[in-house]
């Protein structure tokens, strides 16, 4: 059984990775020349030069936090409400994690339906309402569409996160909440000196796997926005430098870039997090 299961993570893991390595250090562009030529890590100083690099970087940094800021926080607040007792519970849960199972990419251009300045469902909302007087074109402004995407991306996520928050949640043993309330804690401080240090350990797999979904993210961005350069991300840039200019040294190289910052950002949440845990 080991043999094979081995044997595919060769195949399908470590193979690809190795020769998406070894790409990165060829000029291969098919709209250049067929023929691959040894370049070494000049892939990778065009690219961190490269201004649509900078550009993206810039994009999807600002993504990530707006993903992180409405993401995890909701998740906490969630998986709070669900771990308590009440009728219907099961029900809710159920319900919760719908948006996780829906497609990204149903959920962008679900969204998009729903931002849409002309018959979106949120304009239609908040014109009955009267918070506006005309309907916006929720999508034209930079920032405004950036923060949008962040917000979807996270709305999707948030399910997710919720369960692992709450799956921690529920391996607390209630004897420690008993104790603290013998002696004399509110409900605040069973939050701040019980459930926040036992859930440290959520807290770090959620920060770590935003992390890499707000790095690796393409289809809501695609789905809400395009190609428009004043949202794409590295992803988006990246699929445009393979697929659209055939560069598959240079993507090869952005590729590894992104795997290397995720590794980087995820490990120092983890340390940071953990501090005070052998390593």
């Amino acid at each position: 059984m080991v043999a094979p299961i081995f044997f595919l993570l060769i195949l399908f893991v470590w193979y690809p990775a190795a020769n998406t390595l070894l790409t990165s250090l060829y000029f291969l562009n098919f709209k250049v020349s067929p023929q691959a030529r040894f370049v070494g890590l000049a892939n990778y100083a065009t690219i961190l030069m490269n201004r649509d690099f900078l550009a993206a970087l810039r994009n999807t940094v600002f993504f990530l936090l707006i993903l992180l800021l409405v993401s995890l926080p909701s998740a906490l607040g969630g998986s709070l409400v669900l771990n308590e007792k009440f009728r219907g519970r099961t029900a809710i849960r159920a319900v919760a994690i719908a948006p996780w199972t829906l497609p990204p990419i149903v959920a962008g251009f679900l969204w998009r339906w729903i931002l849409n300045g002309s018959y979106g469902v949120l304009n239609g909302l908040l014109w009955q309402l009267g918070v506006i007087h005309e309907y916006q074109v929720w999508l034209i402004q930079p920032v405004t569409a950036m923060i949008l995407c962040g917000i979807v991306q996270a709305w999707r996520d948030i399910p997710f996160v919720m369960m692992i928050f709450l799956a921690s949640l529920q391996s607390i043993p209630p004897d420690l909440y008993e104790s603290a309330t013998v002696c004399g804690a509110g409900a605040m401080q069973r939050f701040r000196y019980v459930t926040l240090p036992l859930l440290r350990p959520a807290i770090a797999v959620g920060l770590a796997l935003e992390t890499i979904y707000g790095l690796l993210g393409f289809d809501i961005i695609y789905a809400l926005t395009g190609f428009d350069p004043s949202t794409k991300i590295l992803n988006l840039l990246n699929y445009e430098v393979a697929f659209r200019l055939l560069d598959f040294g240079l993507a090869s190289a952005l590729s590894y870039i992104l795997l290397l910052g995720g590794a980087a950002v995820g490990y120092f949440y983890i340390r940071r997090i953990y501090r005070g845990y052998a390593f």
